[in-house]
């Protein structure tokens, strides 16, 4: 940030403190970080928006639909059978950048916990 300062002193690095977050799960919801998704100032749609949606991606505010990963930017041979610059072993065929928070049905934070 500093070194991009030097070149333009209006710049700065946008910041989320997480540990608000983690504050008021503990506080608000028992501990159930299952909430972070619903409850997080985060994902409302003037900031990253929510991905509750079939194709959990940002369908909304500034970011929907802008998270497209450009195949031709990148040098890497690796891709998944749809083509798409991925881990082989992922095959999502949806072009945009997703978030999840079950995985098999599960909420995340139940299977780290």
């Amino acid at each position: 940030e500093q070194s991009m300062q030097l070149v333009d002193p209006s710049v700065t690095v946008p910041y989320w403190d997480f540990t608000l977050d983690g504050h008021d799960i503990l506080l608000n919801n028992g501990g159930d970080f299952n909430g972070l998704w619903e409850q997080s100032k985060i994902f409302d749609p003037d900031w990253f928006g929510d991905c509750h949606n079939e194709h959990r991606t940002v369908t909304e505010g500034r970011w929907a639909w802008k998270l497209k990963i450009a195949q031709d930017q990148w040098d890497n041979q690796v891709r998944n059978s749809y083509g798409l610059l991925r881990s082989p072993w992922n095959n999502n065929n949806f072009p945009y950048a997703q978030r999840f928070y079950e995985l098999s049905g599960v909420p995340v934070w139940d299977i780290v916990n």
